[in-house]
């Protein structure tokens, strides 16, 4: 298992309700911490295809995620 941070362009309670609502149907997601603060999200799991994972929450959220490399 790895961790896995993204930048997003989160503004409101709302958005997180919407991200937390889809990250719970990705089983390769095991938890997650989302700071509206500093509009980044912290996954632990195994996620293989990091560009397809971000493009699958954008299209079902609207919600931009991009990887911070390390």
């Amino acid at each position: 298992m790895k961790i896995y941070r993204f930048k997003t362009d989160i503004h409101c309670n709302g958005c997180i309700t919407k991200l937390e609502k889809e990250l719970q149907n990705h089983k390769e997601v095991s938890t997650w911490k989302i700071d509206i603060n500093t509009k980044e999200l912290k996954i632990s799991g195994d996620i293989l295809d990091i560009e397809q994972f971000e493009n699958q929450i954008f299209e079902r959220t609207q919600i931009y995620i991009e990887a911070i490399k390390n």
